[in-house]
């Protein structure tokens, strides 16, 4: 069955990843052309007949694609491995107020457009779950975390992101970035490099039930633990 607002959401972010090539095509950051991601004419054709019945799979119409209430998203922030946490990073976190992960109002130039998507990729998270209180008892607890497999980074953040929004901070999976980004042996992190089976990647993995079976699933086609905790996969 399709999920509606999960395939709005995806939209969202694909459009706004990519605006900053799109809508500078015309050379001036005073006519922002906002492409349509979603249109009946582009997926008309786009996905390939399925064999042997030589029918292409539906898509949503932008009819029905309009009618989805889009997912509000707030700015997302680091989690830390239990006694990784920089010192009042906790009361730091707590002062933040809700910020829109993305203003479109306020991008007027292409700096402006290729930043916002910048932070959308590395602070995008899936829609925080419930109960939120056991997820956070997980990401606090190191017995838990050890548990899981999850390992931090060489800067000790782990994948989940805390999300500052108007009811209260939340924790969430991480979205893009936490199968996209890879840390370099110097630390160093570069965006957009898929991590899974890469040669020396540091993989980061979401404690959560799923995810475990992942992490199970990884090991066995060439992931083990390094001596810096940290799994490491080849081929």
């Amino acid at each position: 069955m399709r999920s509606m607002p999960s395939i709005r959401l995806l939209m969202w972010v694909l459009a706004t990843v990519s605006l900053d090539r799109l809508a500078f095509s015309q050379g001036s950051p005073q006519t922002i052309i906002v492409p349509k991601a979603w249109n009946d004419v582009g997926l008309s054709d786009w996905a390939t007949p399925l064999a042997h019945v030589n029918l292409r799979p539906g898509n949503f119409t932008e009819a029905e694609l309009s009618k989805v209430p889009v997912y509000e998203l707030y700015r997302s922030y680091p989690a830390y491995y239990p006694d990784r946490e920089p010192a009042g990073y906790r009361q730091w976190l707590q002062s933040r107020k809700p910020e829109l992960l993305i203003n479109r109002a306020a991008l007027r130039t292409k700096e402006d457009w290729t930043n916002a998507g910048q932070r959308v990729f590395r602070e995008m998270y899936l829609p925080p779950p419930e109960p939120q209180q056991k997820l956070v008892d997980l990401v606090r607890s190191r017995e838990a975390l050890e548990r899981a497999g999850v390992q931090p980074k060489p800067d000790g953040t782990i994948p989940p992101r805390w999300v500052v929004t108007p009811s209260g901070i939340r924790i969430a999976p991480a979205g893009c970035q936490a199968c996209h980004s890879r840390v370099l042996a110097d630390g160093t992190g570069v965006d957009g490099i898929p991590i899974v089976n890469d040669p020396g990647a540091v993989l980061p993995v979401w404690g959560g039930p799923s995810t475990w079976q992942s992490i199970s699933k990884t090991r066995r086609h060439g992931c083990v633990e390094n001596t810096s905790a940290s799994l490491e996969c080849h081929g």
